[in-house]
């Protein structure tokens, strides 16, 4: 993994108040709502035998975390409560099998804390603080003696209590003991969860050190908190471009912006000057890091493909390039000179070597184009060219100070100046065998996922080898997606897998009667007395919504089954129930989705893991 530091710069910058955006690279958001949505239930309910005694425990753990603000890493507490009850039963012999027996009910109650640290690796625990308590209930006793059980139970009765009572402090403490191995048990079963919901919800969290630039994990607690990851310059901070801003921000459970420079410079350290199968390119291009962030390839056209090979560019193997809307790669490679007939892709690789003048090998340098369009949380593919270059165009690329980062002027260096005459190195055949070899490789569309995990677990820890059980379960769907000045940014919203679309109930009235708690609503700020007076869409008119909410629900149901992001969005205008008007617009939950189907499927990886 690579340093968790800062440049000196950064420091002496903070030192001084001043924040230097510039130099960021990437973050990643995670919001304190989702965050406090994963929960695991206990339970101990298994029989115990300590001096003498058998109890019969009833207890169960909820756990929850709870961020804590920490500028150096994820910080938090996972809270334990403890509620339930315990039933004891004792024996004491009095005259050979004959004897008295005692039963204790007790209520059983406690609060604890475990603190823990995610620096990205792994989760450290720290101080485990909290208390329990254990209050008998009820005493009763009974006894064997036949004859004589009326005369023997009433002398228990008045023993009983004493004798329970000397008995209790190390009844307490057995179960105690229980008590906190349910605690452990279930704080296992906790950091075992939210790992594996670190690395659902976004590769980075655990791959930093693939990147080269140095990160830094952050945390705070509140509704406006949440878990951020941050990547800076390693070296001189580099100028870029404004972030793109995204719309609908309370309804933002998690969020991804990141520039071209992340992709460009993690990419160009494991490419430069290398020759490589395309089965090898793409291993890099789709590795669980980049793949988390934007995923280029196909898996279903690859029969056929993977046989060429390319040699990349020693300076400037590789660029992307987020603008005006669109995802755009460039590779720069060379090819060998010296392609003969018999010598073509399908045997293996693009050309041999020949035997120049001199015995060096003289190389055809070529430029690969790939470019896609956002449309509707969707990247469509619209090209993949491969051009020719002139030996004169060739020149040494830039200082990195003057490389591009979002600004169109500096875009063009070493591979962008390309040739406008026919005197193309690379041949039509080549060229076209280049590109249906890579069009077998990248995607048509690239699809922002929705991405479904468990929120509620319950685990068994009497049987560690049963799978744990989904209680509920939630979908990151995806809410806006752009690509500007050199950054992509997307959203997405948490629907919980009993959330309506909207989430509102409206009386005779058109006022709202009830909101759904963590519904699209609830987030956009909808309170009882509200009332809505009309409603809209991107492809649709204002509509006054009148007595009859037949059309407005009829309206809300169509939206919410539409793929498109954009025609999930909805906008509410009405009036407040102090009548100040408002005017809200709301990405609805798709009504689709089933989250728990795909949150028992992640379960059941990550317990294979």
């Amino acid at each position: 993994m690579n340093s968790l530091g800062i440049h000196p710069l950064w420091i002496a910058l903070l030192a001084l108040g001043v924040t230097p955006a510039f130099s960021e690279v990437g973050e990643f958001t995670v919001s304190d709502d989702l965050v406090r949505e994963m929960q695991i239930i206990t339970t101990q309910s298994t029989p115990f035998k300590k001096n003498g005694r058998i109890v019969n425990p009833s207890i169960q753990v909820h756990i929850t975390p709870t961020l804590k603000d920490s500028e150096d890493d994820v910080s938090f507490n996972l809270n334990f409560d403890v509620d339930g009850s315990s039933k004891s039963k004792g024996f004491t012999p009095v005259l050979g099998a004959k004897g008295v027996t005692s039963e204790v009910t007790a209520s059983v109650s406690g609060k604890f804390q475990q603190a823990l640290t995610f620096d990205g690796e792994r989760l450290a625990p720290g101080k485990f603080t909290g208390e329990s308590t254990i209050v008998p209930q009820n005493i009763s006793v009974r006894n064997n003696f036949g004859l004589l059980n009326g005369l023997v139970e009433k002398q228990a009765r008045k023993k009983a209590p004493s004798l329970v009572q000397s008995q209790l402090p190390q009844e307490r403490k057995d179960l105690q003991e229980k008590m906190q191995e349910e605690i452990q048990s279930g704080l296992v079963q906790a950091t075992k969860h939210l790992e594996t919901f670190y690395a659902q919800i976004h590769q980075v969290f655990t791959e930093t050190g693939r990147f080269p630039f140095d990160s830094k994990f952050s945390s705070k607690s509140g509704t406006d908190g949440g878990i951020a990851l941050r990547f800076f310059d390693k070296d001189e901070p580099q100028k870029r471009g404004p972030k793109p801003e995204l719309s609908r921000r309370d309804q933002i459970a998690t969020s991804g912006v990141f520039h071209q420079d992340l992709l460009t410079e993690t990419l160009s350290k494991e490419l430069a000057g290398k020759e490589m199968k395309i089965a090898e390119l793409q291993a890099h291009l789709c590795s669980p890091s980049i793949k988390s962030l934007i995923d280029f390839c196909e898996t279903e056209k690859q029969a056929g493909a993977l046989g060429l090979s390319i040699i990349f560019d020693e300076k400037d193997p590789i660029r992307f390039k987020f603008e005006n809307g669109k995802v755009s790669i460039q590779i720069n490679a060379k090819n060998r000179v010296g392609l003969s007939p018999q010598n073509t892709v399908s045997s293996g690789v693009l050309s041999k070597a020949a035997s120049p003048k001199g015995g060096e090998l003289d190389l055809e340098p070529y430029q690969v184009n790939i470019s896609y369009s956002l449309k509707d949380g969707l990247a469509s593919l619209d090209n993949i060219s491969v051009r020719g270059i002139t030996s004169t165009e060739v020149r040494e690329p830039k200082n990195k100070g003057e490389q591009n980062h979002g600004n169109k002027s500096t875009f063009g260096s070493v591979w962008n100046r390309l040739a406008n005459t026919t005197e193309f190195l690379v041949s039509g055949a080549t060229k076209t065998a280049i590109e249906t070899e890579f069009r077998k490789i990248m995607k048509d569309k690239i699809e922002f996922p929705i991405v479904s995990f468990p929120t509620k677990l319950k685990a068994h820890p009497e049987n560690p080898n049963k799978k744990a059980e989904v209680l509920e379960a939630a979908s990151l769907v995806p809410m806006e997606v752009k690509a500007e000045n050199g950054w992509l940014a997307v959203s997405a919203a948490l629907c919980k897998e009993k959330t309506k679309p909207l989430g509102v109930s409206l009386d005779k009235n058109n006022r709202v009667s009830a909101v759904q708690p963590g519904s699209p609503a609830d987030h956009a700020g909808f309170k009882v007395g509200d009332r809505i007076e009309s409603y809209s869409s991107s492809d649709e008119r204002s509509t006054a919504l009148i007595s009859d909410v037949k059309p407005f629900l009829e309206f809300i149901n169509e939206h919410s089954i539409s793929k498109s992001t954009s025609k999930r969005v909805v906008e509410l205008v009405g009036r407040k129930s102090s009548g100040e008007e408002f005017k809200r617009s709301i990405t609805l939950c798709p009504n689709q989705i089933e989250p728990r189907v795909d949150a028992e499927a992640l379960l059941s990886l990550g317990s294979e893991k």
